[in-house]
């Protein structure tokens, strides 16, 4: 992981862990299905505050959840003190603190379109026993919640990418990859004997200030809250009252569609 995109979460443990939505189980039950069996290790890469962990709590015999990002990490470690079945490494995609051919499942949630998949993937070659599986997961913005409140967080989507071209500065030293490019770069390393595209519904439970936490998660929009300028503050504020009018004081049930690309690593 390129170092400085280990900050752009820095701030933001708190409103992250809040927010994210978790994995639904019939995801993990689907990369089982591929693996053809229980797995005994799985490697969630990026876990962040533990949210992509917890599905495989019960489901794998040992978890290894790693974060280069010191304030995520802490509250992943936290969150499971006390656990022998989960450990929270210390390490990014690049550089897995895990051993050779041990894991079934590598999981990345939101997490390889920061990475460089030309270390990562010979990583996650190293690391995944043969036959094992890789899923690299997304989320799509903004989910589909009331329609008056997805509207505001595409118009606040919007509001950052021109906040990002009149302020190049905000994001100079990021690097984020094109996700519609997964599959190709899975398929160019070599190292899988089949993989492809796939999509899953998620359905949470969200108030308004859980969907404006959502926004706020994400580091393209923290960055335009952070740098706390001037022209964006109007925009912000239109999109809270727009979604605490949307929502109305409930809760609701919404989804999230989630695009992942599963690879199937070689058996010898």
């Amino acid at each position: 992981m390129y170092i400085s995109n280990t900050k752009v979460f820095s701030g933001m443990s708190e409103v992250y862990d809040r927010a994210r939505p978790c994995i639904p189980t019939e995801l993990a039950e689907m990369l089982e299905r591929y693996l053809g069996h229980k797995p005994q290790c799985v490697v969630d890469v990026g876990c962040g505050t533990g949210q992509s962990v917890n599905v495989w709590v019960g489901r794998a015999d040992l978890v290894y959840g790693t974060e280069p990002n010191a304030e995520l990490r802490a509250v992943a470690e936290e969150k499971y003190a006390g656990r022998d079945d989960v450990k929270i490494l210390d390490s990014c995609g690049e550089k897995l603190d895990v051993p050779d051919n041990s894991a079934d499942i590598i999981t990345c949630v939101q997490v390889f379109h920061w990475l460089d998949e030309k270390e990562a993937l010979p990583e996650f070659d190293r690391v995944l026993k043969p036959g094992g599986v890789l899923a690299a997961c997304d989320f799509e913005f903004p989910p589909l919640s009331l329609w008056k409140a997805d509207k505001a967080y595409a118009e606040l989507l919007q509001l950052q990418k021109e906040m990002n071209k009149k302020y190049p500065e905000m994001s100079k030293d990021v690097f984020e990859a094109d996700k519609n490019l997964n599959l190709q770069k899975i398929k160019d390393s070599g190292y899988f004997v089949y993989s492809r595209n796939a999509s899953f519904i998620a359905s949470e439970k969200f108030n308004a200030d859980r969907f404006i936490d959502l926004a706020f998660s994400q580091s393209t929009l923290n960055r335009v809250v952070k740098e706390e300028i001037p022209e964006a503050q109007a925009p912000i504020q239109k999109f809270k009252d727009a979604v605490r009018e949307a929502f109305g004081g409930r809760t609701e049930t919404i989804q999230f569609c989630m695009k992942m690309t599963v690879a199937v690593k070689k058996s010898s």
